[in-house]
């Protein structure tokens, strides 16, 4: 109720503003009867000057609210502002071999999806790779995942090798990392991380595998 008749026009959760908010309060309690008028603004903040929707014409001070005169009433208190998350950007690498195998490589066990598989980075393999494909085949379209403390846009790039360039491929991991999925295998079943695995659903919706 202070930040609308005072027109502040800041998040009040701020530090330096609450106190700011608290020296008002101050201000405006009374020597006498301080219980009283304690009660009377926590009941006009309740019923009258609510968050949302206040009833300024039946509100006892509107004609001294700084918000109401200069229209502000609506937008007060200033809600808290939403957290920059950062936006991080990778390429993924989605291999298919003759077979019409998904080339797959397990994630380190900590960091994002730790222990999981996935599509491998294009930045580590960018040497294997650029022997074996000069340019991807396909580039799917960009998707972002949200994490809780940054965004992750992902562009996969589409590579068709081989027999003998996927062996190549593989001949270079360690065979217990890396591995060549049959997206229609159901037996096959690996710990996946989320958005790869809805990738790769989309991916077998519109090619045939």
């Amino acid at each position: 109720m202070l930040a609308r008749y005072h027109a502040i026009e800041h998040w009040t959760g701020d530090t330096k503003l609450q106190q700011q908010l608290w020296a008002l309060a101050q201000y405006h309690t009374p020597d006498k009867r301080a219980g009283d008028y304690t009660q009377a603004i926590m009941d006009l903040g309740a019923t009258i000057c609510r968050r949302r929707k206040p009833s300024c014409l039946l509100c006892p001070i509107e004609e001294n609210c700084q918000a109401a005169a200069k229209g502000l009433t609506e937008k007060l208190p200033i809600a808290k502002p939403k957290k920059n998350i950062p936006l991080k950007q990778v390429t993924l690498t989605l291999i298919r071999n003759s077979k019409g195998e998904i080339f797959l490589q397990k994630r380190p066990p900590s960091g994002v999806w730790g222990g999981l598989w996935s599509l491998p980075e294009k930045q580590s393999i960018a040497s294997e790779l650029a022997d074996l494909a000069k340019q991807p085949c396909d580039t799917l379209e960009t998707i972002l995942h949200t994490f809780s403390h940054f965004r992750l846009e992902i562009t996969p790039e589409v590579y068709q090798l081989d027999t003998t360039k996927a062996q190549t491929l593989f001949a270079v991991m360690e065979a217990s990392e890396s591995v060549w999925y049959n997206i229609n295998q159901p037996a096959q079943t690996l710990g996946l991380a989320a958005p790869i695995k809805k990738l790769l659903q989309q991916y077998a919706n519109t090619v045939h595998l």
